[in-house]
């Protein structure tokens, strides 16, 4: 029986005496420790803890097919004409700026 990581005896594989069926004791298990002493584990902290079921998906193979292929066909109408968006850039303009430029706010 291993236990969980968190749990101070991970690692250690111990018999199990019983299972608790009483509802003061119930979620343990009882372990025999060291051939003479009966310790009470949370199953919580056990391999006898069931794992959670698998988290399932809808996706079939042809679904994810039909999605790659969706993909493909997108690609390619984006790369062989490739849409403008906006107006054209204005063009430069005709007179130079100069250098240094005036200062707007005094103080």
């Amino acid at each position: 029986m291993a236990t969980d990581r968190r749990h101070p005896l991970h690692g250690k594989s111990l018999p199990v005496a019983s299972v608790a069926s009483t509802p003061a004791s119930r979620g343990h298990v009882f372990v025999t420790y060291a051939e003479r002493a009966l310790l009470m584990i949370p199953i919580a902290a056990t391999s006898l803890q069931p794992s959670p079921p698998a988290a399932g998906t809808k996706l079939t193979a042809e679904t994810i097919e039909d999605l790659a292929a969706c993909l493909r066909e997108v690609e390619r109408e984006c790369l062989s004409s490739p849409a403008t968006s906006g107006d054209a850039s204005p063009p430069p303009c005709a007179t130079p700026r100069s250098a240094t430029s005036r200062r707007r706010c005094r103080r």
